[in-house]
């Protein structure tokens, strides 16, 4: 078997919905100096995250600013909230009190999340789902 070693620190996300979502705002300015977590972050579809994840949160529903797609949100070991949403059908991190760092890795475990779920169905035509 091989192993795989991946550059991502210790912190754990909890992969299950969250609707604490007060006081999270846009961050992707966090991510302003590395290109390949933008791009990773561009990248992702409301459709991948809906595939991995479940339903979304879709209470912000507002057409008319921009909002019309569902937002996923996340906690992880250290309480942050974290997800991704979307506005004017882009994508963006959202989140309260995040650091660089947890934006940035929060963003990889995503990406990697959407292609286990891509390479599960695959093979078995079974959406995973956060439990």
């Amino acid at each position: 078997m091989t192993t795989h070693d991946f550059d991502y620190p210790t912190t754990s996300f909890d992969f299950t919905s969250t609707v604490d979502t007060a006081g999270t705002s846009n961050v992707t300015y966090l991510l302003s100096d590395d290109s390949e977590c933008i791009e990773l972050l561009r990248g992702f579809t409301a459709g991948d995250m809906e595939e991995t994840f479940g339903p979304g949160l879709s209470d912000h529903y507002m057409p008319g600013k921009g909002y019309e797609e569902s937002e996923w949100m996340f906690k992880n070991d250290a309480g942050e909230v974290v997800g991704i949403g979307y506005r004017w059908g882009q994508s963006r991190i959202r989140g309260r009190g995040l650091t660089k760092e947890t934006a940035q890795r929060f963003i990889k475990l995503v990406r990697q999340k959407i292609n286990i779920a891509r390479s599960s169905q695959s093979e078995s035509e079974v959406p995973l789902r956060a439990v």
